[in-house]
C-alpha cells in the first residue's frame, strides 16, 4: 500500500450490495487507471471485477485496500455516463455495479461462479471403498474437472468442504468477446520496391510471382487470407519472400464486417413538405442552442418523419457532434441504418442484441473511440458512450418495447430523456400515435410539440376494412373478402403482408370432459403445438412437452385443438394459392442469426408474393 499516494478509486462492483467503495491505486497502475476501465478488487475475501467511477481524495487516516490488477488500458465508457448510471441505480433501485454490467456488450463481462478442488484428504477417501456412490461420482467429476464451474448447487457440495475433502474457490468467467486478430503481410519500410521488381538477379520461379509481389507493393499491406484466396501457391511465396527479407508478416486487430445485414435504401427527397420545413426549423434551433430541449415529432404515418431525422442527425453532425436513435424493434434498426448509411456513409453503428457478441464489442468500441457519428439501434443502445453526443431520437416512442423486464428493469424512453438532459443536447420523440404520458408533457408545455398532420404530397390514407368472422366455419381462418383481395392482388403482380398476432399451428389444446386446457407446469399459460417440431411449447419460459393423449387433470382422452398462428395460416395460404411465393415470419423461422433479414431482403427483391 502506498500511503503517500494523495487519491484513491471509487468503484462499483456488480453485486447486489448498495454504494460505492474506495480502493487504493498502486503506484504502478496509477498513471493508467482511467474513469471508465475495469479492475480486479479484492472484495468479502474475494476477487471480482470493478468499474473505476471516479478518482476522489484520499483520507490520511484511512486504511485502503489496493487494486489487484488493471483489466482495460483504455476505457470501455465515459465519464459522462458515469451521472447517468448513477441516476438510474437510484431511480430503478438496482446496484450501481450491476447497472453498469447490464449495459456494457455481453462480452465484456468476466461472470464469477463456483469451482472445488479436491484435498489430500479428498484424494484418499475417493480411492477408498467409504462413499456412496451419488458421492463418488460427484468427487470424481471434482478431480477430472479441476477449476471448472460446478455441476450441481454449491449446497450440495458444502457436506465434502466441512469433511476437508475439498476447498471450494470463486472462479471467473474471462470475456468471450475481444478484438478479432487477422495475419498481414506487408513490404519491409526499409525495401525499395521500384528495386526489386527491377533486380536481376532475383528469381522468379512461379509464373504468377511478379504478379503477386506487384499486387502486395500496390496495396503496401494485404491480408494474408485474401492473397491466399488470389494465389494458390501464396503461403509458399510468402515464406520465400520473407526469408529474403523483402516482405514481413504482422498481426493486427480488424473490426468484423457487419455491413451485409444492411437493407436498401429509399431515395433522398428533392424537396421537403413546409410541414417538414418547419418541424425541422424548430429542430435546428433547439440544435444551435445546445441545451436540454425535448421536442414530440406527432406526424401521422406517411408524414415525413423519417426525413426529419436524417436532416436533424445531418445538422448534428456537421455542428461537431454525435446522434443516438433509439427504435423499438431490431428490424427497424437495420431498416434505419440502410437509409443512413445510404446518406452518411459508414461512420455508423448498428447496436441490438441481434448482433453476436464479437460484432458488439467492436461496435462499443468503436463508439468509446470515437470513430461514429450515429448509433442506431433498440433499447440497449440507450448506453452507447459516445463522447460528443448532440442529439437523440427515440422512435415510436410510445412502443411498449421500449420497457426493459429482465433483471434491471427500466423504461428506455424515459431514460433516454433523462441522458439528453444530463448531457444538455435536444431529444426528439416521434411518433403517429404518442404516448398518454408524452402528449400530456407537451400540453404543459414541458415538450415542444411538433405536428405533422398531413401525409407527404397528400398522399391518401389507405382504405381499413372490418370484417364479421361469425358467419365463417369453426376451423375457417380467411374470410371470402379477404380470398378475394388476396386473388386480386396478386393478379395484379402485387405483394401481400398477413398480420397474425400468434404463432404456432394451434393455439390451445382443451379436454371435451372437464374444459381444462393443457397449461405450463411453471407459468400457468396455455401450450402452443407447433407442427415444425410435433410439441406442445410454451412461449413464455420455453418448456416444451411431446402431443398429449389425456388430459393430465381428468385422464379423459378427449383432447381437441382449437385455434391457429402463423404456422397453420402459412399451410392454409399455400394450399388456396399453391402458384404463390409464400414465407413466414415469425420467431420459429427466424431463429438462426441472419434469417429475419434475408426474408426482408427476399420481399424488398419482390421474391415473395405473400408475406404472414
Amino acid at each position: 500500500m502506498n500511503d503517500e499516494n494523495p487519491s484513491c478509486l471509487r468503484i462499483a462492483v456488480p453485486l447486489p450490495v448498495k454504494g460505492t467503495f474506495s480502493y487504493a491505486i498502486p503506484e504502478s497502475l496509477s498513471s493508467s487507471a482511467h474513469v471508465g476501465c475495469r479492475v480486479m478488487v479484492t472484495f468479502n475475501r474475494r476477487k471480482i471485477t470493478g468499474y473505476i467511477l471516479e478518482k476522489i481524495p484520499r483520507p490520511n487516516d484511512m486504511k485502503l485496500n489496493e487494486i489487484q490488477d488493471l483489466i482495460d488500458y483504455e476505457p470501455i465508457f465515459n465519464e459522462q455516463l458515469v451521472p447517468f448510471f448513477e441516476w438510474m441505480s437510484n431511480h430503478y433501485m438496482y446496484p450501481i455495479g450491476q447497472v453498469i454490467q447490464t449495459s456494457l456488450p455481453g462480452g465484456l463481462n468476466r461472470t464469477p461462479f463456483k469451482t472445488a478442488f479436491l484435498t489430500e484428504k479428498g484424494q484418499e477417501t475417493l480411492d477408498g471403498l467409504a462413499l456412496s456412490k451419488a458421492d463418488k461420482k460427484i468427487l470424481s467429476w471434482i478431480r477430472e474437472n479441476p477449476g471448472k464451474r460446478l455441476p450441481c448447487p454449491v449446497q450440495d457440495i458444502y457436506k465434502f468442504q466441512k469433511q476437508e475433502l475439498l476447498t471450494i474457490e470463486e472462479g471467473i468467467k474471462k470475456r468471450q468477446a475481444g478484438p478479432l486478430i487477422r495475419k498481414f503481410v506487408r513490404l519491409k519500410h526499409d525495401v525499395d520496391r521500384q528495386a526489386v521488381l527491377g533486380e536481376k538477379k532475383l528469381t522468379l520461379k512461379a509464373k504468377n510471382e511478379k504478379e503477386f509481389l506487384e499486387r502486395i507493393f500496390k496495396s503496401d499491406t494485404m491480408l494474408l487470407s485474401e492473397l491466399t484466396a488470389e494465389f494458390a501457391n501464396a503461403s509458399y511465396l510468402v515464406n520465400k519472400w520473407v526469408k529474403n527479407g523483402i516482405l514481413e508478416r504482422y498481426s493486427a486487430p480488424v473490426y468484423r464486417n457487419i455491413i451485409g445485414t444492411v437493407l436498401p435504401a429509399p431515395s433522398e427527397p428533392l424537396h421537403l413538405s413546409s410541414q417538414q420545413r418547419r418541424a425541422l426549423s424548430q429542430i435546428q434551433e433547439c440544435i444551435d442552442k445546445k441545451s436540454f430541449s425535448p421536442c414530440l415529432l406527432y406526424g401521422v404515418t406517411g408524414s415525413g418523419k423519417t426525413e426529419v431525422y436524417c436532416r436533424a442527425v445531418e445538422e448534428s453532425i456537421r455542428s461537431g457532434r454525435q446522434a443516438l436513435m433509439l427504435v423499438p424493434e431490431i428490424s427497424l434498426s437495420v431498416y434505419m441504418e440502410g437509409i443512413f448509411r445510404a446518406r452518411l456513409g459508414g461512420r455508423i453503428a448498428g447496436y441490438h442484441s441481434g448482433l453476436s457478441e464479437g460484432e458488439r464489442y467492436d461496435q462499443w468500441m468503436r463508439m468509446i473511440r470515437g470513430e461514429v457519428d450515429l448509433v442506431i439501434g433498440a433499447r440497449s443502445a440507450l448506453f452507447a458512450p459516445l463522447p460528443r453526443l448532440g442529439l437523440i431520437i427515440v422512435d415510436e416512442e410510445h412502443d411498449s418495447s421500449y420497457k426493459q423486464e429482465g433483471s434491471l428493469r427500466y423504461q428506455a424512453r424515459d431514460t433516454a430523456v433523462v441522458r439528453a438532459k444530463m448531457e444538455k443536447i435536444p431529444i426528439i420523440l416521434g411518433s403517429g400515435t404518442p404516448s398518454v404520458q408524452s402528449y400530456h408533457n407537451s400540453l404543459r408545455k414541458k415538450y415542444k410539440l411538433l405536428t405533422m398532420a398531413h401525409r407527404v404530397e397528400k398522399r391518401p390514407l389507405p382504405d381499413v376494412e372490418v370484417v364479421d368472422m361469425k358467419s365463417l366455419q369453426k376451423d375457417e381462418m380467411i374470410s371470402g373478402k379477404l380470398k378475394k383481395a388476396l386473388e386480386h392482388n396478386l393478379a395484379a403482380g402485387n405483394q401481400t403482408l398477413l398480420f397474425l398476432n400468434r404463432r404456432g399451428f394451434h393455439r390451445l389444446y382443451l379436454c371435451r370432459y372437464c374444459g381444462k386446457t393443457i397449461r405450463c407446469p411453471n407459468c400457468d399459460v396455455a401450450l402452443t403445438y407447433h407442427l415444425e417440431d410435433n410439441r406442445l411449447s410454451c412461449h413464455y419460459c420455453g418448456y416444451y412437452s411431446n402431443i398429449l393423449l389425456k388430459c393430465s387433470t381428468c385422464g379423459g382422452k378427449g383432447l381437441k385443438a382449437y385455434g391457429f398462428g402463423t404456422e397453420k395460416l402459412e399451410l392454409e395460404i399455400k394450399s388456396l394459392f399453391p402458384a404463390a411465393r409464400v414465407a413466414r415470419m415469425d420467431t420459429d423461422s427466424t431463429r438462426k442469426k441472419g434469417q429475419a433479414l434475408q426474408i426482408l431482403k427476399r420481399f424488398g427483391n419482390l421474391e415473395i408474393d405473400i408475406l404472414v
